[in-house]
């Protein structure tokens, strides 16, 4: 059954093996975008100050609306990276490098701890859904690939490759179901805990 087969540990962790490569290289691109905004904060202030605008619409939205708007302006976000592997996730690469340079950025215009109160709560969530939207692009090039090749090959057709591939496709299909999870938890979390939380902490310091 479903619950069987996906819902466990020995599950869980094929599906981290067989995603780690493609993890990894989401996670250095993260790192070093990261980097790259706290590096060229002055550069890069007036691209971010318009993006965290936009993104500021969104926080004056409080309630069940806040929460969806935020839900539905991340899920978007994310799902133009997964797709974005269809054009062998170039715009995926772009999008996971705004991610981290606002996230550097913002790092260096906030003090630290106000930043880790502001981000940790819902950004253990959100960070992650970022990794798997990236590494779910990457194996959607992988899998483009591979079809482009069966089309010149004498040796597989394009149904084999599909065949070949279900392990790939499996968990191209796992990442965006735990994608949107993560997305619904950190919405929540930021929408009705993250401020509260922040207000709460500072007015007993």
């Amino acid at each position: 059954s479903f619950t069987d087969k996906y819902l466990n540990f020995n599950y869980l962790n094929s599906y981290l093996s067989f995603i780690k490569k493609y993890a990894i290289c989401s996670i250095v691109i993260l790192i070093i975008s990261f980097i790259l905004g706290i590096m060229y904060s002055g550069d890069i202030s007036y691209l971010m100050n318009m993006i965290m605008a936009d993104m500021a619409d969104s926080m004056e939205i409080f309630g069940i609306a806040g929460f969806i708007d935020i839900f539905t302006h991340n899920l978007q976000s994310d799902l133009i990276m997964i797709f974005g592997g269809v054009l062998f996730s170039i715009i995926s690469i772009f999008g996971m490098f705004i991610n981290g340079a606002m996230l550097g950025y913002v790092a260096t215009i906030t003090p630290i701890f106000d930043f880790l109160l502001l981000i940790i709560p819902h950004g253990i969530f959100e960070i992650p859904s970022w990794i798997l939207s990236l590494s779910a692009a990457f194996m959607i090039t992988t899998l483009i690939i591979r079809l482009l090749s069966s089309l010149v090959s004498d040796e597989k057709t394009i149904k084999d490759e599909i065949n070949d591939s279900k392990d790939l496709i499996e968990a191209i299909i796992v990442s965006i179901v735990l994608v949107v999870i993560l997305l619904l938890i950190a919405g929540f979390i930021e929408n009705f805990i993250t401020g509260a939380l922040y207000q709460f902490i500072m007015s007993i310091i």
